[in-house]
Formats: C-alpha cells, sequence, structure tokens
C-alpha cells in the first residue's frame, strides 16, 4: 500500500470510530462581558491608567464546520470618562468612548481568542488588535472571562496614537 492510500485508510478509521476530522472549539464565546483595559500613558504620570470595557460577543456554533465554528464577531467599547483618564481625552481631543462596530477574531482550539475591531468615530479612525486568554470556569460551555494584551491606534488624520496595554473580562450573563 502507497502512502497516500494509507492516510487515506486512517482518516477513513478515524471517521468511522468518532474521531472529528476538523477541530472543534472548546467552548461558546457567546455573550456579554466586562472589565477593565489598562495602560502606561507616560503623560498621564508614572503608574498604570485604565476604565471599563465592554465585549459583545457571537460566535456560530450551529455550523459544525471548521473555521466558520471558530469565527468570533460582535462589538467592543473602551471608556475614556474615568477620572485618570480624562485628562487624555481633553488634551488629545479624543471622544470618551470609542466603540468598535466592526470586530472579527478566531479562537483556537487551545481557547485563546485573536481579534481586529476597526471603525471611524466622530471624526477619527481607529483600529484595535486584542489577544486574550480564555476559559470557561464552570465548564458549562460557554466563556466566562477573557483577559491579554490589546492595541489601538486612533487618527484624526494626520496625527496617529498608538495606545497599548492590558484587559480582563467577565461574562457579564449567560446567553
Amino acid at each position: 500500500m502507497r502512502w497516500r492510500e494509507a492516510i487515506l485508510v486512517g482518516v477513513a478509521a478515524g471517521a468511522l470510530a468518532g474521531c472529528p476530522l476538523y477541530p472543534v472549539p472548546p467552548y461558546n464565546a457567546t455573550g456579554k462581558y466586562q472589565g477593565e483595559w489598562s495602560s502606561y500613558i507616560p503623560i498621564l504620570g508614572e503608574e498604570p491608567v485604565g476604565c471599563v470595557l465592554h465585549f459583545d460577543f457571537k460566535q456560530e456554533t450551529l455550523l459544525n464546520v471548521y473555521p466558520l465554528n471558530h469565527s468570533v464577531t460582535g462589538k467592543i467599547s473602551f471608556d475614556f470618562n474615568c477620572p485618570e483618564v480624562m485628562v487624555l481625552t481633553v488634551l488629545l481631543g479624543l471622544p470618551q468612548q470609542i466603540s468598535y462596530d466592526i470586530v472579527i477574531g478566531s479562537m483556537k482550539p487551545d481557547g485563546s481568542l485573536n481579534i481586529v475591531a476597526s471603525d471611524n468615530v466622530e471624526g477619527f479612525t481607529s483600529v484595535a488588535v486584542f489577544e486574550a486568554i480564555t476559559a470557561d470556569e464552570d465548564e458549562d460551555g460557554f466563556m466566562d472571562t477573557l483577559e491579554g494584551t490589546w492595541y489601538f491606534t486612533i487618527s484624526t488624520g494626520s496625527i496617529p496614537v498608538l495606545v497599548e496595554g492590558e484587559f480582563t473580562a467577565a461574562r457579564l450573563a449567560a446567553p
């Protein structure tokens, strides 16, 4: 038997034995999450500053087809209206909140989540990237927490500002 035939026989035997031919997401990210973002911004001092962060995700798990069942879409919003961050919004003329309505991402089989978001907000163009470790702490099949790093660039045209930091968030309620 040639090597190609051996591989085909192995894959067919695995499928007949009930082994999936594609990776299955470890849990569903669908739901609303709230947490905090933090960042070291030199102009605001030596301590990290932060504020509220919201996620609203949808993961299509009914389509049990890879990679569609790993896709995550939704909305993300950064609040800048906390006292320690308000100075930044005034100095740079930023809005009090940046909401991303264009959010796409992918959950890897290990539960890590990578997200890219972009939007135009009140004359600002902004792109954000999130890299998260997630967990299903109560083992109900839904993601409970996510934490990791984020980076975003916001521009008013000729002056792009890059900000990076860390975040944590937890599920507000089961879907």
